[in-house]
């Protein structure tokens, strides 16, 4: 349940959408580098695009995902000149009634939806009741008004570009209760992030802001968001078996994705989990391949709903983490390939991961959805598999992004993106690149820090370096190409950015995908290593509750119990009664504090107790009745110093 959201918080994929996911590193690399198994063709003589040629292709690539086990389902819809060029789909719509997937079936568009709520903004603008993207978001806001950040205003255009300096939060995201819409301001206000980074300062993703778009679009037509949408988008583009879902109901005729094991067979359906309406307009729209056609065509030109002005406006750069790769519009992702622009997003929610792209100067567009996700993930296989990935099962075949997908689309009907041009460096050049890098996209001072323990720094990503390029959890090479630049030698030229941030000094790596950024952190920050330690420390702090048997009943021995009791605590609130793949932090996500809570009294008291043990034991004890409570005390505090660095010791989760 919920794993959409563990998976964002492991491994910050790129996802790129609210709710980006992706699953614990060894199952999906949360590195650029995963995307090259999507690698495009060089031919020199390249394919044009007709609808025969577009069918061959999605029957060889879309086709063998599902026969390979990567996905139980796969829709796509490709359009070309304004008219739909090729609809279809793969494999199953539903692994329980064994429906098969069409370019009518409906999935769970994710991160799309903030393209949809990006361009209602340029069509306010549009109209003239917003005057400028330079304006402060308040100026628009009515029942609710954001904070400064750092006595800097958040303007309209920092809340489309996630540049607004924000951390970024999974809490309430998903959610198993009923929420108004309108969201109450209130309510709306326990979502938001502390502020991390000045204003402008870097591109990281922010569900909160785009949620916030919402409220300026329900503030400045009346309506609610659902209604807008419905009204100014869903309606007029004729996308019938379209819809933003504000409630926590499973929409009628969804697709139901299955769950797929180390040998790609589909073990079950994918619970359904509802998106938090007060933040849907970030990635609850349902939608069709075939609705997904319209919207595409509409976004490049045709159908008159979508001005040329609406359009230049949404889809040009705003700001960008490094020039030479992708940037942000508003919201929009905009790139280059093989000498043309292109622009585009991405969404992922349990179950469901999907993609759109268009080329606007070759009036092309692409939607893939893909069906499916891992199966569930326990603590044993987290544990082996942060030691050595070999030591835990075999990882799931789901893929779970389809930006490799679009990527291989492009490539094969236009070539490689870019030039590969390597500049040679020494290893000692290469080296000033090289250490662990962790998501600058992560919470950084509540309670659910504790994710982070609790799926082994699946948000850290290790750069080492060779005589032939940089390795990203070893794989590579990334080849030096000058000034920070990096690329992978192979048709898809994935390429990533390495560079100091100018105000921390931190080298900084840009993904291909801007939307993200990861600072290097120092070896002993990587949460990797907090995790393990934390997990074998536990274990011999609750060997607290024997005292008694070897130093007898005294006040020594009670500080060992409480020791132990708070160590069991957390172990029980971290095992007991969960699901199979749900973790402590599951129930955070749909906003329920209980288990966090739980644990963080189990942290509290094994604070207490291990100071009290330590202690005890150096004023009172000798020989053994010294070295037992000791070793107990110093195993309890060393964990719990480390919670206390996750949000683990506090009067009560944040």
């Amino acid at each position: 349940m919920y794993r959409a959201l563990k998976i964002a918080v492991v491994a910050v994929v790129a996802v790129f959408g609210l709710l980006s996911a992706a699953t614990p590193a060894r199952n999906q690399p949360a590195t650029p580098a995963a995307r090259t198994a999507q690698a495009a063709p060089t031919t020199a003589a390249l394919p044009s695009i007709n609808e025969a040629n577009v069918r061959a292709w999605a029957d060889k690539e879309l086709g063998a995902m599902v026969r390979n086990g990567a996905a139980s389902g796969v829709v796509v819809s490709v359009v070309h000149r304004g008219q739909i060029l090729y609809e279809a789909g793969y494999g199953l719509a539903d692994v329980v009634t064994r429906q098969p997937a069409d370019a009518r079936t409906r999935v769970r568009i994710g991160s799309n939806s903030k393209t949809f709520t990006a361009t209602i903004i340029s069509q306010l603008m549009d109209e003239g009741r917003i005057r400028s993207l330079e304006d402060p978001a308040n100026h628009y806001l009515r029942r609710y008004q954001l904070p400064p950040n750092g006595g800097n205003a958040i303007r309209l255009r920092h809340l489309l570009t996630h540049t607004a300096g924000y951390a970024d939060r999974f809490y309430f995201i998903g959610a198993d209760t009923p929420v108004a819409i309108p969201v109450d301001a209130r309510l709306f206000d326990t979502l938001r992030p502390e502020f991390v980074r000045t204003t402008d300062e870097q591109v990281v993703y922010s569900n909160f802001a785009v949620a916030t778009l919402g409220l300026v679009i329900e503030d400045m037509t009346g309506v609610p968001i659902n209604q807008a949408m419905q009204q100014r988008l869903f309606g007029p583009l004729g996308m019938r078996d379209s819809a933003l879902v504000v409630d926590i109901a499973e929409p009628a005729r969804l697709a139901r994705p299955g769950r797929i094991d180390g040998a790609g067979h589909v073990t079950g359906p994918v619970p359904y989990t509802a998106i938090n309406p007060a933040v849907a307009q970030t990635g609850a729209i349902v939608s069709t391949a075939h609705d997904m056609a319209l919207y595409m065509n509409a976004q490049l030109g045709h159908g008159g709903l979508l001005s040329p002005t609406v359009r230049q406006r949404l889809q040009h750069r705003l700001v960008a983490n490094a020039p030479e790769g992708a940037g942000i519009a508003m919201v929009f992702i905009e790139d280059g390939w093989a000498g043309h622009r292109i622009v585009g997003h991405g969404g992922n929610w349990e179950g469901f991961h999907s993609w759109f792209t268009l080329m606007p100067d070759q009036d092309v567009g692409i939607f893939v959805a893909i069906l499916g996700d891992v199966n569930p993930v326990g603590m044993k296989d987290r544990f082996l598999g942060a030691i050595k990935a070999d030591w835990a099962s075999p990882p799931s075949r789901a893929l779970l992004s389809a930006s490799g997908v679009s990527s291989n689309f492009f490539g094969h009907f236009y070539g490689p993106p870019r030039p590969f041009a390597p500049v040679q460096l020494n290893m000692a050049q290469l080296n000033r690149y090289v250490g662990p890098y962790r998501a600058d996209r992560r919470p950084f001072s509540t309670s659910e820090r504790l994710s982070a323990l609790v799926y082994f720094g699946g948000d850290v990503t290790n750069v080492t370096a060779k005589a032939d390029g940089l390795y990203l959890d070893g794989a590579g090479p990334f080849v030096p190409q000058g000034n920070g630049r990096f690329m992978l030698d192979a048709p898809s030229r994935t390429q990533i950015v390495l560079r100091p941030n100018p105000r921390t000094g931190a080298m900084v790596l840009a993904p291909p995908i801007g939307v993200y950024t990861m600072s290097r952190i120092a070896v002993w920050q990587n949460p990797k290593y907090h995790a393990i330690a934390l997990h074998i420390l536990i274990p011999i702090a609750a060997l607290g509750l024997l005292t008694p048997f070897f130093l007898g009943w005294n006040r020594q021995s009670v500080a060992g119990i409480a020791a132990g009791l708070g160590a069991m605590t957390i172990i029980g609130a971290a095992t007991f009664g969960l699901a199979a793949g749900d973790t402590l932090v599951t129930s955070y996500f749909a906003g329920h504090m209980g288990r966090v809570g739980v644990a963080i009294f189990g942290g509290n008291l094994l604070l207490l107790g291990s100071l009290l043990t330590l202690w005890f034991a150096i004023r009172r004890g000798t020989g053994w009745r010294r070295c037992w409570p000791i070793g107990i005390g110093v195993a309890g505090l060393t964990a719990a110093i480390i919670l206390a660095c996750y949000g683990g010791i506090a009067f009560w989760p944040s």
